[in-house]
């Protein structure tokens, strides 16, 4: 399971590089990519803080319950405070992947005039608008 979430790590981290190039303002694009780069920076030291306390309460908790090990079919898999510990790391980076999605899906945007705005800029040579063609429909594939 950590490896599968290792494999989509990187191009999640691209994803949302990119969600947020084509969704900020150019005033504050700087600002946005600076704060989030403090911040993920931050949070890796947070995890290299708290993960060793982590770790060494999930090894005493599995030793009380099931004696570091766990069976199950016939196999015996033993169940450290390092392996614990790493199981919680990639729920909670899966569980941030779904909020992720569902917060993406559920449409942040506003709709304006029939169309949903969601702050992306339609470049200069139009003015910020989305043009028209002859027909008096717009150009773009927006719903």
């Amino acid at each position: 399971m950590i490896g599968l979430v290792g494999f989509a790590a990187g191009p999640i981290y691209v994803l949302g590089f990119t969600l947020l190039h084509e969704n900020v303002d150019d005033e504050l694009r700087g600002r946005i990519f600076a704060a989030l780069l403090v911040l993920v920076r931050f949070c890796v030291l947070l995890a290299l803080a708290v993960a060793p306390l982590v770790s060494e309460g999930l090894d005493a908790l599995s030793e009380r319950w099931w004696d570091g090990e766990v069976e199950a079919f016939g196999l015996a898999v033993a169940v450290p405070g390092v392996r614990l510990t790493l199981w919680l790391a990639s729920v909670t980076i899966m569980a941030a992947g779904v909020l992720a999605t569902w917060s993406l899906r559920s449409g942040s945007g506003v709709y304006v005039g029939g169309y949903l705005d969601n702050g992306v800029t339609h470049g200069a040579a139009t003015g910020g608008r989305v043009p028209e063609s002859a027909d008096g429909s717009r150009e773009d594939s927006r719903p």
